[in-house]
């Protein structure tokens, strides 16, 4: 192989019953006595994205530098990506590694994979959102990196994540399918669409029980994958979604362009108007990234996040208990403090804070209220004839600038009627009711 996927495709689909016992040993037991022979040894650069601001869409990348182990053949292949079995030296933790099957430069360009790591970054933060407002059915999206290889590796660029022991299973994809009895599922998209203003919708969600992986996104923005289908792909989910009591719950309005309530309309088993809010304990994994499976209860999901920043397994959870520290904040008449955890920190590849929450979010706010700034004298300068600069994106490059967060939050554009992005939304995110307290 020159250094690209499709050379795999011949040794994947037609995988023997032997190479499928060899894959699974592999990722539950024997990672350590197979990576000392034959998976291929590699001093990576990983950047990890965090989200600083999902209003402005600023996202912080942090760099580190791991000795990982290679598999040398891949375990499965999804519809556009070969996924790798790969151990990482620095922690001893077990991951995947995932690498576009196609040799295309669209495919394996950098900007493509940036995409994807905005795109779980994202639905990592939407997730959260959700769970502050059910807290008895929690969501869990792990933490995607981006992976550089040196010369030498089967590929240059990869993207990784912790493995998700347990039976995987798909709920929707990113164009109509729909699982049967995938109501949390929807709901959570729908939820998306309407959080972000019509914005954006997270979809194709996939994985196991409560904690999910590989998401696309849907978005006008052209930044989010090669998954994004814009707002052809919102339409066409809203064109198999109906509204059950989940969406109820939560106060999300319907789509004009839904099918509920069209006369003669059946759209089969595929949706249903009820579904389950009863609090049951499910898994979600270490976020320590052992590969631990953690039961608990969903109500008990958003509590570990507020003492702990995260959900840990027996063994992991001391570490984090024994690294905590505590510093002030750095902001001027501030008196709370800092508190983090070392340990957690290298597991997210994330620096420690400098700022606590409250002002983290005061600044937040200031940076959104000087975007709506910049967006009135846009649509000024628009009115007069003239020009406006647009504002940088996360990576720098010049970008369409930032919209008001009464603008384009309020999910109202003029020409769009066909469309979702037609139907005016809350113009303020905290219109969806919360349950729990925020950190």
């Amino acid at each position: 192989d020159e250094g690209n996927g499709g050379d795999y495709q011949m040794l994947v689909e037609p995988m023997t019953f032997d190479h499928q016992s060899f894959c699974k040993a592999v990722l539950r037991s024997t990672w350590k006595s197979i990576t000392a022979s034959l998976w291929q040894k590699l001093d990576v650069e990983v950047l990890s994205y965090t989200v600083i601001d999902f209003r402005l869409n600023k996202k912080k990348v942090e760099r580190t530098k791991r000795t990982v182990r290679l598999a040398p053949l891949p375990f499965a292949r999804g519809g556009m990506r070969y996924a790798f079995a790969l151990f990482n030296e620095s922690n001893g933790t077990k991951l995947v590694a995932k690498a576009y099957a196609y040799k295309d430069e669209t495919y394996q360009s950098l900007a493509t994979f940036e995409g994807d790591m905005r795109a779980q970054a994202d639905a990592q933060h939407l997730a959260k959102e959700w769970s502050s407002r059910l807290a008895d059915t929690p969501l869990q999206f792990v933490q995607a990196q981006l992976m550089k290889c040196p010369s030498g590796a089967p590929f240059e660029l990869m993207a990784i994540e912790p493995f998700i022991p347990g039976n995987y299973v798909k709920q929707t994809n990113n164009a109509s399918y729909v699982k049967p009895q995938s109501e949390l599922a929807q709901a959570f998209s729908h939820f998306t669409w309407q959080y972000s203003g019509g914005k954006l919708m997270v979809t194709d969600i996939q994985g196991v029980n409560s904690t999910l992986t590989d998401p696309q996104i849907h978005s006008e923005e052209a930044a989010f994958g090669r998954g994004n289908f814009g707002i052809r792909g919102m339409d066409n989910f809203f064109l198999n979604h109906r509204c059950s009591a989940i969406c109820k719950e939560l106060k999300l309005i319907e789509s004009p362009i839904q099918l509920v309530g069209f006369p003669g309309v059946d759209i089969g088993d595929s949706v249903s108007t009820e579904a389950s809010m009863t609090p049951a304990s499910t898994e979600f994994l270490c976020d320590g990234k052992c590969g631990t499976m953690v039961p608990m209860l969903g109500c008990d999901y958003m509590k570990a996040h507020d003492s702990l920043d995260g959900v840990f397994c027996d063994v992991c959870r001391p570490k984090v208990q024994k690294t905590m520290c505590d510093g002030a904040c750095v902001t001027n008449g501030c008196e709370r403090r800092v508190r983090y955890s070392t340990f957690a920190l290298k597991c997210r590849g994330a620096e420690a804070p400098t700022m606590c929450w409250q002002c983290e979010e005061d600044a937040a706010d200031m940076a959104a209220k000087a975007s709506d700034c910049v967006a009135a004298e846009l649509e000024l300068a628009t009115a007069s004839g003239g020009e406006s600069d647009g504002v940088s994106d996360t990576f720098g490059t010049a970008a369409t600038p930032a919209p008001s967060a009464r603008g384009s939050w309020g999910g109202c554009r003029e020409g769009a009627s066909r469309s979702t992005w037609g139907v005016r939304l809350p113009l303020d995110t905290e219109d969806i009711p919360r349950h729990g307290k925020k950190k």
